[in-house]
């Protein structure tokens, strides 16, 4: 082996330990999720999911929702929209904000839960308006993991922390 050799190695092998030891390692943190009850949606964040938003980490949420169409035993998804929020961190004022829309002007919020909650409260409001008393509709709120930065997104794709997604439901308008 060759002094050139090394570094290659040993850095092939820090990243097998390492990544070994996330994948078998216990999670601290208890997973939350996105919760569906009684006619309201609430957004909860592991404590893992927390302390990246609050180091500056940008979550981005994304609201599908897709109206079905039955035929002879089968559903298909015949009509699909999605919608994306952005939730930052403001270090400077240690607000957060929540971007909808690239044009339009962030909400901000004091705190992550208030922000998590207008996500919901928006998820709701936007799948009202799809919502359709003659027709079959499914709906589904998730936590973007292909949007977070690299360093976060292997972790993020092989620990519990980080499945925030409510699946496909079909859920029930409060008017």
């Amino acid at each position: 082996m060759t002094h050139r050799q090394w570094p290659i190695l040993c850095l092939v092998y820090s990243y097998l330990v390492f990544g070994v030891t996330i994948f078998f390692a216990p999670s601290d943190a208890h997973a939350k999720g996105i919760i569906y009850q009684a006619g309201e949606l609430a957004i909860e964040l592991s404590e893992n999911v927390e302390e990246a938003i609050h180091n500056g980490i940008p979550l981005t949420f994304i609201c599908e929702y897709a109206i079905l169409e039955e035929r002879v035993l089968m559903r298909w998804k015949k009509r699909y929209a999605s919608h994306q929020f952005l939730v930052t961190h403001h270090a400077l004022t240690n607000s957060y904000l929540v971007s909808s829309r690239p044009e339009a002007a962030p909400k901000i919020f004091r705190s992550v839960n208030e922000a998590t909650a207008f996500v919901a409260q928006q998820a709701q409001t936007i799948f009202r308006q799809y919502h359709s008393q003659k027709s079959s509709y499914q709906m589904r709120v998730r936590l973007s993991k292909t949007e977070l930065p690299s360093p976060i997104r292997f972790n993020a794709f092989i620990t519990k922390d980080w499945d925030i997604n409510s699946g496909w439901k079909s859920w029930q308008s409060v008017q």
